[in-house]
């Protein structure tokens, strides 16, 4: 049972159902994993058995003819949570620098390139709507450098980056951008690969 259900905590709209831990903006009306608000649940399915496997936007003609002549006949349900589209920040992956009490009055280049970077990435992820959330994942596509030739481009588009910078620094930069304490993130799935132009995949 979720303690802090339908509340707002850090800045984070904690789902209305008890038993579902997902989070959202504060201006969240309805959780997108579950279909709660601050009503309660979402309508119940058919009774339909097989009218309860067929959600209404997979319908073809020749499924609403099956569906027709069924008796008595199926009506397909409307999902009350429908499928979210990531969020794709066009700014370039970068790890979080390790930081010391001195770059607190003196920061290191590689901390003052962080901090410009998180002045980007964090205004970007709020125009959005994204916010950290329990479960986290990711995709960092790294830009090819200029010098490689077009075939090799071509070769690695898309395949797994295997180098700097590391996938968890990554993930860290992502995460301390917010300066929040990210304890509450239980489930974590990140991938990084090369492709034409550096940016940032971010799931709901």
């Amino acid at each position: 049972m979720n303690p802090s259900a339908g509340k707002v905590v850090n800045g984070i709209r904690m789902c209305w159902n008890p038993d579902c831990y997902y989070a959202h903006p504060p201006s969240a009306t309805q959780c997108r994993k579950c279909g709660w608000t601050e009503k309660g649940a979402p309508p119940k399915r058919p009774s339909s058995v097989l009218g309860s496997l067929i959600r209404e936007e997979s319908r073809t003609p020749m499924l609403d003819r099956a569906l027709a002549q069924s008796d008595p006949p199926i009506t397909p349900y409307r999902s009350a949570v429908q499928s979210v589209d990531p969020v794709i920040i066009e700014i370039d992956p970068i790890g979080a620098p390790r930081q010391t009490r001195r770059d607190a009055w003196k920061p290191s280049p590689a901390v003052v390139r962080y901090r410009a970077w998180k002045d980007k990435f964090v205004p970007a992820c709020e125009a959005a709507g994204w916010v950290l959330g329990p479960v986290f994942r990711a995709e960092f596509e790294i830009a090819m450098p200029k010098s490689w030739s077009k075939k090799k481009r071509a070769e690695m588009n898309g395949k797994p980056h295997q180098q700097k910078i590391d996938v968890d620094n990554a993930v860290k930069a992502v995460w301390d951008s917010f300066g929040e304490d990210d304890s509450f993130v239980h489930t974590v799935h990140a991938t990084k690969r090369w492709a034409e132009k550096g940016r940032i995949i971010l799931h709901r």
